[in-house]
């Protein structure tokens, strides 16, 4: 158009222009964005897949650790259970053994106390006869 059109203004640089350079400039980045999208989308494809399997490798990991540690705990108490089963015969004559103490110490007392006794009816027939 020409600058003598008194249009000029509205259709070049008015309102109606900015629009139809803002629609040219956004459909412009929409094709860039398609475009990069399009050449981006294999790449994150690929990303997810790797990390869907990565995921999938953990998961199996974690399973595997956790039935190695069940596995680790049962053994465990198999071996616990089989040590207290052992510790039975030992844990009885260890009683035997604190009970026939105690009875030795019992009749040991009797005996220190019949002695004292006698010292202390001794002690007294001296002190009587002194007297």
């Amino acid at each position: 158009m020409a600058p003598d059109n008194p249009d000029w203004q509205e259709t070049v640089g008015g309102p109606g222009d900015r629009l139809f350079q803002a629609s040219a400039i956004g459909a412009a980045e929409r094709k860039r964005l398609d475009e990069e999208q399009q050449v981006a989308a294999p790449r994150r494809a690929e990303e997810l897949a790797q990390k869907y399997q990565q995921a999938a490798e953990w998961r199996q990991e974690q399973q595997a650790l956790k039935a190695s540690a069940a596995e680790k705990a049962n053994t465990h108490k198999k071996e616990t259970a089989r040590w207290r089963e052992d510790q039975q015969p030992i844990k009885e004559e260890r009683a035997v053994r604190c009970r026939q103490q105690s009875e030795a110490v019992a009749a040991w007392r009797e005996e220190q106390q019949s002695i004292k006794e006698e010292r202390a009816g001794r002690y007294q027939q001296q002190s009587e006869a002194v007297a």
